[in-house]
């Protein structure tokens, strides 16, 4: 769906590039939490790659 990310954190890139990039070899829930801080069960639901979290992610 997309070639490239970026995660800002007040307005600072904390990381950009490909997925593996970005990921680094961890899951990119881990390393989202890792750039912007807080812990592992501060699940981010909206940030999984299966589709049951476009179910859970909130519109406008």
């Amino acid at each position: 769906m997309c070639s490239h990310v970026a995660i800002i954190n007040h307005g600072q890139i904390g990381a950009a590039g490909t997925l593996e990039e970005v990921a680094q070899g961890k899951e990119l829930e881990d390393r989202f939490i890792e750039i912007i801080g807080g812990h592992r069960h501060d699940h981010i639901s909206w940030l999984k790659s299966d589709m049951t979290a476009v179910e859970d992610t909130p519109t406008a």
